[in-house]
């Protein structure tokens, strides 16, 4: 029932985008983008899918979104596939993405920097420290700079 009602939201899944975590657990040959269960909440999947259309202007400026709350056929976790494919995109960029949008489902907030703080704690508690040293450079880099004062201005 779940997998019908987010494909419906990002069209059809397919294998077209590798996982660098692992393998998608649902696909179909139709395209449009692949999802897998969430690796710090198996409850929440994570869709990777192209940004085109509507989707594309979900993305805005970010690299991923979550949507959670009252209405929400969710919630779930939605990566940009076009960053995943880029050269220095790591295991742990996904997982730094992951954590964050995560937050914001656990929290019931947009606020992000609570988001990057209980982002930051997730990623600590599970041991991927690779992927919180990225997250905690790019967080002292958005203090610097008041990056949370005005996040869509950056």
């Amino acid at each position: 029932m779940q997998e019908v009602e987010l494909s419906r939201f990002v069209g059809s899944l397919d294998t077209g985008v590798a996982f660098p975590l692992g393998k998608p657990v649902v696909s179909s040959s139709t395209g449009g983008g692949s999802m897998m269960a969430c690796p710090l909440d198996p409850q929440v999947p994570v869709l990777v899918v192209e940004p085109e259309g509507g989707l594309a202007r979900r993305f805005g400026q970010s690299h991923a979104f979550s949507v959670y709350g009252n209405g929400a056929v969710g919630p779930f976790i939605v990566i940009d596939a076009s960053v995943v494919r880029q050269p220095w995109f790591t295991d742990d960029h996904l997982l730094v993405l992951i954590a964050h949008e995560l937050a914001h489902i656990l929290r019931h907030s947009r606020d992000e920097l609570q988001a990057d703080l209980l982002a930051l704690r997730l990623l600590l508690e599970h041991g991927h420290l690779g992927a919180y040293a990225l997250l905690l450079e790019e967080h002292r880099r958005r203090l610097a700079t008041d990056w949370y004062e005005h996040p869509l201005a950056a």
